[in-house]
């Protein structure tokens, strides 16, 4: 988690676009979501929305939010 973290603020410092780095977003709110940090895959997820990404990119948010979605925790709370 702390790799796909960092690789975002290298990316963002490398001006790689956000349609790239949608997908690193994606694998770091994964590895939170596992961790049960769900507000913060939350927020990290919130700064990328699916719109404007590489398919691929789109495609690994999606999935990532319907992972935080369906967690115990989340459906608990009514996220």
């Amino acid at each position: 988690m702390i790799i796909a973290t960092d690789s975002i603020k290298i990316g963002e410092d490398a001006g790689i676009d956000r349609s790239t780095a949608g997908y690193i977003t994606a694998v770091a709110a994964e590895a939170l979501t596992r961790l049960g940090r769900l507000d913060a895959a939350e927020a990290l997820l919130a700064t990328h929305p699916v719109v404007g990404n590489l398919p691929v990119g789109a495609i690994r948010l999606a999935r990532s939010r319907a992972l935080l979605d369906l967690t115990p925790a989340a459906q608990l709370s009514g996220g």
